[in-house]
């Protein structure tokens, strides 16, 4: 998954000042794709980590934190998702 964004991340890098809406849409998905990766990565980690992971100090809870942080401040999925659906 990780070399698949990677490849999609670098592809439209080569081409950052293109103003063409499919441009636009296929930076605003590979953001929405990577931010749903990142909240389940975080979540498979607080389940493996079982009780623990629940502790302001363990490092999983950090990380669904940022996660979040990712879904919700960077910009927020809910607004990239209607952005898409407007198209």
């Amino acid at each position: 998954l990780y070399a698949e964004f990677e490849k999609e991340a670098m592809t439209l890098a080569q081409d950052p000042h293109n103003g063409d809406d499919s441009y636009w849409r296929r930076v605003v998905a590979l953001r929405l794709r990577i931010g749903d990766a990142s909240v389940a990565v975080a979540h498979a980690a607080m389940l493996h980590c079982g009780a623990r992971g629940y502790l302001m100090s363990h490092r999983a809870q950090r990380r669904l934190r940022e996660a979040y942080f990712v879904a919700l401040v960077t910009p927020a999925t809910k607004p990239l998702r209607k952005m898409l659906a407007d198209g």
